[in-house]
């Protein structure tokens, strides 16, 4: 059974029209990029499981087993959120060769 998140973030993902629907959900991490439900901040954080999360501590969350090459982790992106902090979280992710990322979105509908 999966483990259910408590979101921290707001996450309302952007449409495309080109997508590909994985068939074993199970090998999926997650990683939630957005505002903070409940701030006055309008800045993005990161989240994983139930914490917020620094690029910094993403060596330690790989490390963890939760990164290794074997899984591929999805970013679930809020179409909000600016691209510098996606970049940041990819290219540190790449720098330890952490697996396959891909993007979460809708599917968009004419």
């Amino acid at each position: 059974m999966l483990r259910k998140i408590e979101l921290k973030v707001e996450v309302i993902a952007p449409a495309a029209d080109q997508v590909h629907q994985l068939t074993n959900r199970s090998v999926l991490n997650y990683i939630y990029i957005g505002e903070p439900f409940r701030s006055d901040f309008r800045q993005s954080y990161i989240q994983w499981d139930d914490d917020f999360a620094r690029l910094e501590d993403i060596p330690a969350y790989v490390l963890s087993g939760c990164g290794s090459d074997m899984m591929t982790t999805a970013l679930k992106v809020d179409k909000q959120t600016k691209m510098g902090i996606v970049t940041d979280v990819q290219q540190e992710w790449a720098k330890l060769g952490a697996g396959k990322v891909i993007y979460a979105t809708s599917l968009k509908v004419d």
